[in-house]
């Protein structure tokens, strides 16, 4: 028998204004101190396990057997985070289901479940029920529409998208929805194909709360689903334009600098994908076709060429050396360092000692 899990999304509230308050520096030590008020609380919650995913926002996996119930779960953490970081944040939480072969299908749950807020107005703890649609149970959710859109989006295709929301009109007519549920029913949607253009990076400088507010502020259904085809259909032709190539290895040259000149902090690929001004999942295959290192591949390289000059020109200690180049515990650094070198950094002094005299 397969066990009950569910996914929780929790995102900092109102994080587009916090960044633009903060510097860069300001930015990384915020999201590293919430990252560890939140790893720290879902070991003790029996989180299975918990990621960064968007910049701002955090994915936990929890099994459905916890005794506390959901919405208690996701109220103490938002009390934990505000209590130590003193920022306000909302959670998502997904309906539950049984086997890891399903939580593809679950996340876009939590993270519908999330906007919410949109609605209600207030920060706060948000879940997917079973019936998307409280109050009217007939109304089903065009997940083929909904299907058809992605592939749009994913092969960049305005055309199709804009018959696909006229489809959608169609569709909301022929059941004559009301206004407001017609309204959340449009907003599921438009957070699942927002979500696909995040990943393809087409959505840099484009807000879904201000889309949403857009929408809820248009009175008809014909005014709403035209401010959508020419939103989304922007955004597929910005797509359809050729990449600049030599802008894109600019920006990865950037982020190699940063990482060469910060390689001792605790760099996150979140921190450093923002700095390029990519997706994440972008920003990794870019960077590993780019340099031939994933991230944290090359954030090792940089610390192993800078242990290695330390230990080749000074006489500093082995366990001295850790912190130096980003390692708080010695013994890991000298595990990673044999495992890149094929030596402990003792040895590895001894010998080039030996070859410099």
């Amino acid at each position: 028998m397969r066990a009950d899990i569910s996914w929780l999304v929790v995102q900092l509230d109102d994080y587009s204004v916090l960044t633009g308050q903060w510097s860069v520096e300001e930015k990384r030590l915020w999201l590293f101190a919430i990252r560890n008020i939140v790893e720290e609380w879902s070991l003790e919650h029996g989180v299975l396990t918990v990621f960064p995913f968007h910049n701002g926002e955090w994915i936990l996996l929890f099994p459905g057997s916890l005794s506390t119930s959901r919405r208690e779960l996701g109220e103490h953490l938002i009390t934990g985070i505000k209590r130590y970081s003193k920022l306000s944040c909302s959670v998502g939480i997904s309906r539950c289901t049984q086997g890891i072969d399903q939580l593809s299908a679950v996340y876009p749950l939590a993270a519908k479940a999330l906007y919410q807020r949109f609605y209600s107005g207030l920060a706060g703890v948000f879940i997917d029920e079973e019936t998307s649609f409280a109050g009217n149970k007939e109304v089903k959710y065009p997940k083929e529409l909904e299907t058809s859109m992605i592939e749009s989006i994913r092969t960049l295709n305005r055309k199709q998208m804009s018959s696909l929301f006229d489809e959608m009109a169609l569709y909301i007519e022929a059941q004559a929805i009301p206004k407001e549920i017609a309204e959340r029913l449009l907003v599921e949607m438009v957070v699942v194909l927002y979500r696909h253009f995040e990943h393809l990076n087409l959505n840099s400088d484009w807000s879904l709360h201000g889309l949403l507010s857009k929408l809820q502020h248009l009175g008809t259904l014909s005014e709403m689903m035209s401010a959508l085809k020419e939103e989304f259909g922007e955004r597929l032709d910005q797509g359809s334009k050729p990449v600049n190539r030599e802008d894109t290895r600019s920006s990865i040259e950037k982020t190699k600098r940063y990482i060469e000149s910060n390689y001792h902090k605790d760099l996150s690929i979140e921190e450093v994908s923002e700095l390029a001004d990519l997706s994440v999942s972008h920003f990794c295959t870019l960077f590993k076709q780019i340099t031939g290192y994933t991230f944290l591949e090359y954030v090792t390289h940089c610390r192993m060429e800078k242990a290695k000059y330390i230990l080749q020109s000074s006489n500093v200690k082995v366990y001295q050396i850790a912190p130096l180049v980003g390692y708080q515990d010695p013994r890991y650094f000298t595990q990673v360092f044999k495992k890149a070198s094929g030596q402990t950094p003792t040895e590895y002094r001894e010998e080039h000692t030996r070859q410099v005299n």
